[in-house]
């Protein structure tokens, strides 16, 4: 694979003019809706359908590299490629729109992405005690799923906070794909334009938080693995957007309250499969409720997702999770 570079313009309507490395390319709100292929839990309506007039979308590359034929390599964000970034101004961050494309701006197979993360090195991970690599804040797997939050809701990125994308790439076709790129949108809209928001916080909830490891399965293994969490603090559920990797089932999230123990998901997101057992979509994804599912400080959170290990090979690349957004109960 050959060695990642990072390029941004930035462009605005139609002149263009060269940016240092980790700019993003600022182009004006274009009123687009999902991505066809994506499903949103929900009336379409509730997301930004008013959009802020302020609103602005800031596009960034991890790339290019080149995916030989069946190349993968270890599929471990240790052997990511890496982008560091910053915004220019304090901004709202109020969705994230996940793409793979190549050299001329065409859109390719999710297939070619096996996980991409964001990070905030600025902000200490809440579920991860011993980390200091920062907190996740947006994530994607091959089914690039688009995230909106809800109007009038938006994830603070200040100009001094350090950001990091990892984006590990894969290729199990038998076709060559040369100057591959993770391109990711964020939608922004700037603090000093904006009135009346509030924030949410972004929490990754994996079976491993510190390292994001993916799991091993054995030939032909059906596993369902859980991971509860303590949710530090109380507030609003807002987005919840499940990540899986190739064979995954099903990604789930189960909420009990206080002492209390629940079994039964308030979501379950299920995969369908290709013939070559590879992700094509996940439904209903992401979970949305406009008005906030309530949770207490110390309630119990708790991940499940489920791989069907259908070949006759290990696994050593299973990867589930569940990327929340959370508005704080009182927020700064």
């Amino acid at each position: 694979m050959k060695k990642a570079f990072f390029t941004a313009l930035a462009i605005f309507w139609l002149a263009a003019c060269s940016q240092p490395d980790g700019a993003p390319s600022l182009s004006e709100e274009d009123g687009a809706g999902p991505a066809n292929n994506q499903s949103l839990s929900g009336d379409s309506n509730l997301f930004n359908s008013l959009k802020n007039p302020n609103s602005q979308k800031l596009v960034y590359h991890v790339g290019p590299v080149d995916l030989l034929a069946g190349e993968s390599g270890e599929l471990t964000l240790e052997n990511a490629e890496s982008l560091n970034f910053q915004v220019s101004e304090p901004v709202w961050v109020t969705g994230f729109n996940p793409k793979v494309i190549d050299a001329d701006g065409r859109e390719l197979s999710g297939q070619l992405l096996h996980k991409a993360i964001l990070f905030n090195k600025s902000e200490p991970n809440p579920v991860c005690a011993t980390g200091n690599g920062g907190n996740p804040f947006a994530a994607a797997t091959s089914a690039l799923t688009k995230v909106e939050l809800p109007e009038g809701f938006g994830y603070p990125l200040l100009p001094d906070d350090p950001l990091e994308a990892k984006v590990v790439f894969q290729n199990k076709s038998e076709q060559d794909f040369l100057s591959v790129m993770f391109e990711f949108d964020l939608e922004t809209v700037p603090m000093e334009q904006a009135q009346a928001y509030s924030d949410v916080k972004a929490v990754l909830l994996d079976p491993d938080p510190c390292e994001h490891k993916p799991l091993t399965l054995e030939p032909g293994e059906f596993i369902e693995t859980n991971k509860t969490f303590t949710i530090p603090e109380g507030g609003h559920l807002m987005v919840a957007n499940g990540v899986l990797s190739n064979y995954g089932v099903a990604v789930s999230l189960t909420h009990s309250e206080g002492g209390d123990v629940s079994v039964i998901p308030f979501w379950r997101a299920e995969a369908q499969l290709n013939a070559d057992h590879q992700i094509v979509d996940l439904t209903p994804n992401p979970f949305l409720d406009p008005e906030g599912k309530k949770i207490n400080e110390g309630d119990k959170m708790t991940l499940g997702i489920s791989f069907d290990n259908f070949s006759n090979s290990w696994n050593n690349e299973a990867t589930g999770g569940a990327m929340i957004y959370l508005a704080p109960e009182n927020p700064s």
